[in-house]
């Protein structure tokens, strides 16, 4: 039988899971965009257990549940235990011992039996029709569907229970405010395996075990309709940056993240403190504009919490929208909410574009102008200390005339060594040479596909390619060294970069400058050597290229970032 389900909670879920079970054909529809870690945990008692023991999942839940031996109330004005029982009898008579979970938790593992290919999210029924043999489901984007059965485990404002009765059932307020949560099991709380209760004033607090060595807490406090609460809760600290991450204070937790080229968070870890093994926090894939992948079932997102720094690093508004500071932006459409405030700049773009509708080579710091992915290195960062043709150094054995260009960090020392060495064109590693014991150390050769020319990169203090491989531009080939041996350090690291160009049958090394490198700033733009011609060279980048002179120097990375320098350019063959 094809049976549809609205509602993916527990109810839902564990009817699916049963239903499959039997052989029939299930789908769930959830109306939620996301499945958020919404709500603390439950209390599921032995007959609760038994039920999910039915259905295969004995492992399952028993892995998620907190151990509870004890039951316990104290008197919260004096600390007395007033009572204290082992729940052990109740454990042996029934066979069965309860288990408080945490509702995420729960939640997660349930979908993941029941199938998540068969959860569709986004889908919110807004009407439904008995035909003959079939019931007819309309949602509210349009879409429609026919099944066989229908179960409705939608919730309070459930659809289904006011077309089944003929009314809405209004809910009943119960007396009293609950306020719930997760914590660190601590003794100073409560005993680690026992449910603690404690009593006062016709109030309660109570704390029960959960897996990973947390309490679940909740206090019921009666209230009457209506009524304010007498203070506002203050702000408590959650947590604040590192320079790895984030230290979640409330769990005493070190969060270290890893980062891809532009600056999306894709993994977040930290050590378990009881176990002592890495475990994953928060794991993120995006589409190209910024829209959160949610394949894994690990990505996590909550009010006010580090986990919400994802696309760029920026935060994920409740909104659904990231925070850059001077706008926020809609990854679902990949456009700004608000206009561009330096639209005028670059008037041939829509002021709502994001990244020049090009997220690969683009990318926005701060909401108010694209910039090229790698403009913030090459025109910032990196500088030329040694330019091509005669020079003199003062170095003992250095050439007085210079065949390629040496790139530096701009704050000298050796602050570069071991930063990445791209690739500066497509093309074949011709050379791959491991021997530090010559004047140029550790070098690579890529020839042009065409054989026309060639790159070469002295100075490395290792190598990731090796000879005969076909690489692409701004693919990792090594890592920058120092003069000669690619092993020393100080005032000599640096890349020498030189290009080579084949004249009558011999390798003729080329000024990719044309002989006006020297009168530029030291701060180079290698762009200006590209070929005008080349597509790199359009409007949209030359046009966005006058706009960062104007942008401050960013504050630079914590780690070396790659060198980044321009493809060369075949000259004209000579007569």
């Amino acid at each position: 039988m094809e049976i549809v389900i609205i509602g993916a909670g527990m109810g839902g879920l564990t009817t699916g899971i049963a239903l499959k079970k039997f052989g029939h054909k299930v789908t769930i529809y959830e109306q939620t965009q996301k499945i958020l870690p919404v709500g603390a945990a439950i209390s599921l008692w032995s007959n609760g257990v038994k039920c999910l023991n039915y259905l295969g999942l004995s492992a399952q839940i028993a892995k998620l549940g907190g151990q509870m031996n004890d039951l316990a109330y104290v008197d919260g004005l004096t600390g007395e235990t007033m009572t204290q029982f082992s729940l052990q009898p109740l454990i042996q008579e029934v066979g069965q011992r309860p288990y408080p979970v945490s509702r995420a938790d729960l939640q997660n593992m349930l979908m993941d039996e029941f199938g998540r290919e068969d959860i569709h999210l986004g889908k919110r029924m807004v009407a439904l029709e008995q035909q003959a043999g079939k019931v007819k489901l309309q949602f509210e984007d349009g879409a429609e569907v026919e099944t066989e059965l229908l179960i409705g485990a939608d919730g309070t404002h459930s659809i289904t229970r006011a077309y089944v009765l003929g009314e809405q059932v209004q809910r009943r307020y119960a007396g009293y405010v609950n306020w719930n949560g997760l914590v660190d099991i601590s003794e100073d709380l409560a005993p680690a395996e026992q449910w603690t209760t404690y009593v006062g004033e016709g109030k309660r607090a109570s704390l029960m075990p959960v897996a990973d060595q947390r309490f679940y807490f909740f206090l019921d406090v009666p209230l009457d309709s209506g009524e304010p609460l007498v203070e506002e809760p203050q702000p408590i600290l959650q947590f604040f940056p590192t320079a790895e991450g984030f230290y979640d204070y409330q769990k005493k937790l070190y969060i270290y993240q890893y980062k891809d080229h532009l600056g999306n968070t894709r993994l977040s870890y930290a050590k378990n403190p009881t176990t002592g093994s890495v475990e994953v926090q928060d794991e993120n894939d995006y589409y190209p504009f910024g829209m959160n992948h949610l394949k894994t079932g690990v990505s996590y997102f909550g009010t006010g919490t580090w986990n919400n720094y994802k696309y760029n690093g920026k935060e994920l508004q409740e909104t659904g929208m990231y925070d850059y500071g001077a706008r926020f932006y809609m990854p679902e459409i990949g456009r700004w909410g608000v206009h561009d405030p330096l639209s005028e700049q670059m008037r041939r773009w829509s002021p709502y574009a994001y990244a020049f509708d090009n997220p690969i080579y683009f990318m926005e710091i701060d909401g108010r102008r694209p910039i090229p992915l790698l403009a913030k290195f090459k025109n910032w960062v990196w500088k030329i200390d040694s330019w091509f043709g005669p020079r003199n150094t003062g170095l003992k054995g250095a050439s007085t005339y210079h065949k390629g260009i040496d790139f530096n960090y701009s704050g000298g020392g050796d602050t570069d060594y071991g930063s990445s060495i791209l690739a500066t064109h497509d093309g074949k590693v011709t050379v791959a040479d491991d021997n530090t014991k010559g004047g140029e150390g550790r070098m690579v050769v890529i020839t042009s596909p065409d054989g026309t020319f060639r790159t070469r990169y002295f100075h490395l203090s290792k190598i990731n390619v090796k000879e005969g491989q076909e690489v692409d531009e701004s693919d990792t080939i090594g890592e920058m060294g120092g003069s000669a041996n690619g092993k020393e350090k100080g005032r000599q690291v640096h890349l020498h970069y030189e290009i080579q160009k084949l004249i009558d049958g011999i390798w003729t090394s080329i000024d990719p400058t044309g002989g006006k490198g020297k009168k530029a700033n030291n701060i180079v733009d290698p762009q200006n050597w590209i070929n005008p011609n080349e597509s790199k060279k359009e409007a949209p980048i030359k046009e966005i290229e006058e706009v960062i002179i104007t942008v401050p120097r960013p504050i630079l990375p914590p780690k070396p970032q790659p060198v980044i320098i321009p493809q060369p350019v075949p000259l004209p063959q000579q007569n």
